[in-house]
């Protein structure tokens, strides 16, 4: 309907919606005041995307590599993750301060997104951009996603609930369990 390429809507509107998981079980493994859990989801669910989402991808179906657009966006996210790395050795009260860039910069990148999407449209994403049938989104559709919204808040709890448990029973840290099993589950 926008005019924008695949690779634009997935960088955007899909990454938001499938971050959502992770955002959902950091939130609550913050409030259950388990920060380790929480920081290990968030690298974890990272890797998983990059090599059990992106290899499983990679095997069922070539994915072509555009011009222009792709390799930005592999330098946007290998600056924001240099930017996290360096957060990370800053002491809490720096890196406190500091974290709103995080925030700017997911701003940032949609914005760029968009914009680069239209230029790519005149241009690398002619093809896929023929028209379509914009289907309807009823009310139906807005109550379910809502439901899902609440189904995953609910779920988010009872997954950092059922992680705590393993690290205390098992005696494994809950960064540890946090990039294994809470990272694969979010992705």
């Amino acid at each position: 309907k926008f005019r924008l390429s695949p690779l634009v809507i997935g960088a955007t509107v899909v990454a938001l919606g499938t971050s959502f998981p992770e955002l959902a079980v950091t939130i609550s493994s913050i409030a259950q005041k388990s920060g380790e859990l929480s920081l290990g989801n968030i690298i974890g669910s990272n890797i998983a995307n990059i090599g059990l989402v992106l290899g499983i991808a990679l095997i069922l179906c070539p994915l072509k590599v555009g011009t222009t657009k792709t390799q930005r966006n592999n330098v946007f996210l290998l600056a924001v993750t240099v930017i996290f790395i360096l957060l990370q050795l800053v002491p809490f009260e720096a890196r406190r301060a500091l974290s709103p860039i995080l925030l700017v910069l997911a701003v940032v990148f949609v914005f760029l997104e968009t914009v680069w999407g239209k230029a790519g449209s005149l241009k690398e994403d002619l093809r896929y951009l023929l028209p379509q049938s914009s289907g309807t989104f009823s009310p139906f559709k807005w109550l379910a996603l809502l439901g899902s919204f609440v189904i995953l808040i609910v779920s988010s709890r009872f997954l950092v609930s059922s992680a705590l448990y393993l690290a205390s029973f098992f005696d494994i840290s809950q960064e540890v369990i946090g990039l294994s099993i809470v990272a694969v589950g979010t992705s």
